[in-house]
């Protein structure tokens, strides 16, 4: 019998969140005896994979300065162009995947245009607040294009709240539903186990409030400043 073959789609393997994710799941498909790709656009690679995950990249190094959404501009044609290479590289490379999970709205738009079957939207924030600046500007443009997008496969969101962003944003376009992100449990526990040694980063003990995020507007850190400022804790 034939491995089911899993394949995960991301920009490149940066130690962001959803790159967490991507290597939590690949690892736990390979412990599942999954046949286990993840294909990247580009080289950087920070984050770990297991040794029985096989990892591919399939370059996309041409940059818009801004996003423009009309289905015939430049950046249109290059996603088209893209999302081709990486049709033929995958059935020249890999295989038929029973699985494809495309991460990031970058690769959500991208693989719009893949003719791949067995393609799933992984939406990793909410998308009304990733694209407000473009809803405001322009908003019938903007929900045409997000409707082509993510209309285009089923979607998964890694919480309710935006799975339920979205359908208020676009509508019920296309099968959605809520998964949430997977967590290495016992690396977790292994880890809270350790010392605290914060001198190792150059910080003297005192009492802190840490947030975890990249410094974009949709992680909302002047909305955790503001509620920490509202509550009795000094």
């Amino acid at each position: 019998m034939m491995q089911p073959i899993i394949l995960l789609i991301l920009k490149a393997l940066e130690g962001r969140g959803a790159e967490r994710m991507v290597t939590t799941l690949a690892r736990a498909y390979a412990d599942l005896n999954y046949d286990v790709h993840v294909l990247c656009l580009e080289y950087t690679r920070d984050m770990p994979l297991d040794s029985c995950v096989h990892v591919h990249v399939v370059p996309y190094d041409q940059v818009f300065a801004e996003q423009v959404f009309a289905p015939d501009s430049e950046q249109a044609n290059a996603y088209r162009a893209v999302a081709q290479r990486i049709d033929e590289y995958v059935l020249g490379n890999i295989g038929v995947p029973d699985l494809i999970l495309a991460n990031i709205y970058k690769i959500n738009c991208i693989m719009a245009y893949s003719q791949l079957t067995n393609i799933i939207n992984v939406l990793h924030t909410a998308v009304s607040r990733q694209f407000q600046e473009k809803l405001v500007s322009d908003l019938q443009t903007t929900i045409t294009h997000l409707k082509m997008v993510y209309g285009a496969h089923s979607c998964s969101c890694v919480s309710d709240g935006a799975r339920q962003d979205l359908l208020a944003l676009i509508g019920n376009v296309n099968k959605t539903t809520t998964i949430y992100n997977p967590c290495a449990i016992d690396d977790i526990k292994k880890a809270a186990k350790q010392p605290l040694a914060l001198s190792q980063f150059g910080i003297t003990y005192k009492k802190y409030m840490i947030h975890v995020a990249s410094f974009d507007s949709m992680k909302g850190h002047h909305e955790l400043l503001h509620a920490y400022a509202k509550t009795a804790r000094r």
